[in-house]
């Protein structure tokens, strides 16, 4: 155990490095620069090489390793506008989180309970609307979900707003009023892959021959599922919550834009159409940690009910 967990430190550990340094090459040789958004057309040509010769005075290599301990020891510096990048992850980061955790509640207990309906009676009511569901959700990417959404909820019915984002500090109803609707879009495709994976694991574990033997001695088909075929199938259903949580943080991308909300998607897209490659480097560095100690925590705690299911 203590080999496997050090093991995954390890590849932990190299996919940062990897990551990071591939990020920092694309910033390094993308064409173009910020100088262009700070420094008004009339202004002197020197000024420019000026500015251009302080930002880049320093080598390849020697850049790439003070970004990297810039970023660990959090001295992230300030964005082109002048503010600074730890603040604008402080007021990013929330929106983001709230609108995972919430798309995250809204697609996990219903994908899951739609699963457990369609594996106690195969072929019946509960299994052909997971699949159709699942196609069904499939088919709309975030963007055209979005729309749909504030076309019926927002223009016609005017339940929720079109836009905008309403802190914690302006109260629940408000933060889940703005919320609910990029949620929905959010969840959709997220529930989709997990109503597929967790009626397949479940029906996988159903079939196992311990409990060919339960149903043989009469136990109901709902104890079946819920009681011996649930917990043998958590080695595949953590992986795929843990990808239904990176599918969040990525499809935020779009759905940010989308609801004009102030996240790290929205701040991601903003950084990169500027050419402010601090601010980028850093979201997609906090982005791609998230997203690689998920990965770590998923693999980790496979590996324990892996080796439980060894000692039983």
């Amino acid at each position: 155990m203590k080999k496997d967990l050090l093991k995954k430190i390890i590849e932990l550990f190299f996919t940062i490095i990897f990551v990071s340094f591939f990020l920092f090459s694309s910033l390094y040789l993308l064409k173009g620069n910020s100088a262009s958004f700070i420094l008004s057309e009339e202004m002197e040509e020197r000024y420019v090489e000026e500015y251009l010769k302080e930002r880049d005075s320093s080598s390849f290599f020697i850049s790439y390793i003070k970004t990297l301990c810039n970023f660990f020891t959090f001295k992230w510096g300030k964005s082109i506008s002048g503010e600074s990048v730890v603040s604008i992850v402080k007021t990013s980061l929330p929106v983001t989180l709230s609108l995972s955790i919430y798309s995250f509640v809204f697609s996990f207990p219903f994908s899951l309970f739609l699963s457990i309906k369609a594996v106690n009676k195969k072929g019946g009511f509960c299994d052909r609307m997971l699949s159709l569901l699942s196609s069904l959700f499939l088919a709309f990417p975030s963007f055209i979900s979005s729309i749909i959404l504030i076309l019926i909820f927002s223009l016609i019915f005017h339940l929720f707003p079109v836009a905008g984002y309403f802190p914690f500090s302006k109260g629940f109803f408000n933060n889940f009023k703005s919320l609910f609707l990029p949620s929905i879009s959010l969840s959709f495709i997220s529930s989709s892959f997990m109503m597929r994976i967790f009626r397949e694991a479940l029906r996988e574990s159903s079939e196992q021959p311990y409990i060919t033997y339960e149903r043989a001695k009469g136990a109901k088909e709902k104890t079946i599922v819920e009681k011996y075929a649930l917990k043998p199938s958590l080695g595949i259903i953590i992986p795929a919550l843990s990808q239904s949580l990176i599918s969040f943080f990525s499809s935020s991308v779009i759905v940010e834009n989308v609801f004009a909300l102030p996240g790290l998607g929205r701040a991601l897209v903003k950084s990169s159409l500027e050419r402010d490659y601090s601010v980028s480097f850093t979201l997609v560095m906090i982005i791609v940690l998230f997203i690689s100690f998920l990965l770590f925590l998923s693999s980790f705690f496979v590996n324990q009910i892996d080796t439980r299911r060894v000692d039983e």
